[in-house]
């Protein structure tokens, strides 16, 4: 799944060297039929192994809550602003993500939920964990899910 409007439209720029690597990926761009974000990738995630997205940290929000509903995992490729999710996974930069997908290695994230929508632990949920949401803190309904993603990530060193 990629969002080429991610990154003011440069997130396609991620395509070449994932095509190098992978060549028999399955590419499915989203918008550009009309149908809705959330939808596709919940329609793809159905149907995949693993579900690889590239977009900002909306995109990968989305992913995140199919990949958990279809039970696969999620793989994130740098391709927002920010890369806040795909930064904290260590899939940063464009090589190491790419390493880290062949190398298949899993690791684990808990998800939240708030007010019904699930939520990367850096998103929404993160900030109103803060305090910092303009809506006040005692009307979110804030919890962590039981179950938890499955992410592709890098090994990480033991201290």
């Amino acid at each position: 799944m990629i969002n080429p409007q991610s990154c003011s439209g440069r997130a396609s720029r991620v395509l070449p060297p994932v095509r190098q690597a992978f060549p028999k990926i399955r590419v499915v761009p989203l918008g550009v039929d009309g149908r809705d974000f959330g939808q596709a990738i919940e329609d793809a995630a159905r149907q995949c192994r693993v579900l690889v997205v590239a977009g900002g940290d909306g995109t990968v929000q989305l992913a995140a809550a199919a990949a958990m509903r279809a039970d696969v995992p999620l793989a994130v490729l740098p391709a927002g602003t920010f890369n806040h999710f795909a930064r904290d996974l260590g899939m940063f930069p464009l090589s190491r993500a790419i390493a880290a997908i062949r190398a298949g290695a899993l690791a684990r994230v808990d998800l939240g939920e708030v007010n019904g929508g699930i939520e990367l632990p850096d998103g929404p949920y993160a900030i109103a964990r803060d305090g910092e949401l303009g809506e006040p803190i005692d009307r979110l309904r804030a919890r962590v899910l039981p179950r938890a993603l499955r992410v592709i990530a890098p090994a990480r060193p033991r201290h």
